[in-house]
């Protein structure tokens, strides 16, 4: 329904264009947010068409924000294989981007609508790291040992950089979110050394995670723990 909206203005303009691509990438946002993540892959999938990916000239920092959201929603829904297609490019066009994120502006636009289009400089290592995690797991579930270990090493990494430096201010995220980071971490680097058959190298990372999770009352009672 919401993409019918766009045909009036894709025959005006187009269908290879900046504006239909921040349509498309809104609509995505509105099917993310009523819980429909098919619907929402395909709109944004529609908006990087629309901005002309992945022609060169197209690595801007909507299109950077775009592939992430995909590749997140590929990793919900377990495709595996494109979510390390798109993993590899998403985490290309992020390092790529990186100082035009960090020194961009937030688009008051984006607030007023309640639809973001681009990354905002606070949630740049956030991206990172979920793409990272995505990627671990969609090679851990491909069998590939040594990419997954180095997706999942790297965002271990980010995790505590993010924890670390996470002062609880105004405007930080609360200490259980970054512990939860951080523990997640270690339970996907442990499972693949797991299914590596690394057991002493398991327990390193999982033991740690479990004795974080259970040092604050929120995080003892998630599933997080439980599972560890």
């Amino acid at each position: 329904l919401y993409v019918d909206a766009l045909d009036p203005l894709k025959g005006a303009l187009g269908e290879v264009h900046d504006e239909v691509g921040r349509l498309y990438a809104r609509i995505g946002h509105l099917y993310g947010k009523k819980g429909d993540s098919s619907l929402s892959l395909l709109a944004r999938k529609a908006s990087l068409r629309s901005y002309g990916e992945p022609l060169p000239g197209g690595a801007t920092p909507e299109v950077t924000y775009l592939w992430v959201r995909v590749v997140e929603h590929l990793a919900e829904q377990r495709n595996w294989d494109d979510a390390v297609v798109a993993g590899r490019r998403a985490l290309f066009l992020l390092r790529r981007n990186r100082t035009a994120i960090l020194e961009a502006r937030e688009d008051p636009n984006d607030r007023r609508r309640g639809a973001p289009t681009r990354i905002a400089p606070g949630e740049y290592d956030a991206s990172v790291h979920s793409v990272l995690q995505a990627l671990g797991q969609a090679h851990q579930s491909r069998s590939e040992d040594r990419p997954a270990a180095l997706a999942t090493g790297e965002s271990l990494r980010l995790a505590w950089v993010m924890a670390l430096s996470n002062d609880g201010g105004p405007g930080g995220e609360a200490e259980s979110d970054s512990v939860l980071r951080v523990c997640r971490a270690l339970k996907r680097l442990g499972k693949g050394h797991l299914l590596a058959n690394r057991h002493a190298a398991a327990q390193s990372c999982l033991v740690p995670a479990l004795e974080l999770l259970r040092s604050g009352a929120e995080t003892s009672r998630t599933v997080d723990c439980a599972s560890v």
